[in-house]
């Protein structure tokens, strides 16, 4: 906000479902990709959850 005062932040959050192969593709745009053990990423992405639950802001100027 120091460099756009005038912008206003929206929140946004919603729940996404997701399946095996989507789920999948989100491990592998996280840092858990490289940083964990691979035996820990195949495990996870072997039980992926229902959802996964979005957050974001969304910031918008005029400019």
């Amino acid at each position: 906000m120091a460099h756009y005062p005038a912008a206003s932040v929206t929140p946004i959050t919603y729940d996404w479902p997701v399946n095996a192969t989507s789920f999948a593709d989100v491990v592998t745009m996280t840092p858990l990709s490289w940083q964990a053990p691979a035996a820990n990423r195949a495990a996870l992405i072997a039980n992926p959850p229902a959802a996964i639950h979005v957050a974001v802001e969304l910031l918008a100027t005029n400019v």
